[in-house]
């Protein structure tokens, strides 16, 4: 019986000048890279801020405020009811957007929770 290999793919990432290692399915491979670019952005803004130095307060903040922008768009797309954008929700018709949305927030979280476990404690 053939069986098919789960080797875990890693992909090199850079944030702020440190590499870190992310696993990643080669599905999710164009949206981790844009997810790690775009977080980079937004991480190097706020340590450009001056305030912030320390890399895990960086990325902290950089989570807080990628929360705050992801919970105010799911309330102006569905001010009643508040709800999230699932990958159920996502495979919607009605907005083909929604599916490459969760899909980047994923890569995204993936990314921060590898910067975070690697922080010393």
């Amino acid at each position: 019986m053939a069986t098919k290999s789960t080797t875990a793919k890693t992909l090199d990432i850079s944030l702020l000048g440190r590499n870190y290692a992310v696993a990643f399915q080669e599905s999710e491979r164009e949206a981790l890279l844009e997810a790690a670019a775009f977080l980079e952005q937004k991480m190097s803004d706020i340590k450009g801020g001056g305030k912030v130095v320390q890399m895990e307060r960086i990325a902290v903040m950089t989570a807080l405020n990628l929360a705050n922008e992801l919970l105010t768009l799911r309330k102006s797309a569905d001010p009643a009811a508040g709800t999230a954008i699932t990958a159920d929700r996502a495979s919607d018709n009605s907005a083909p957007d929604r599916a490459a949305t969760a899909q980047r927030l994923s890569a995204m979280q993936s990314v921060l929770r590898e910067v975070l476990q690697q922080q010393p404690q």
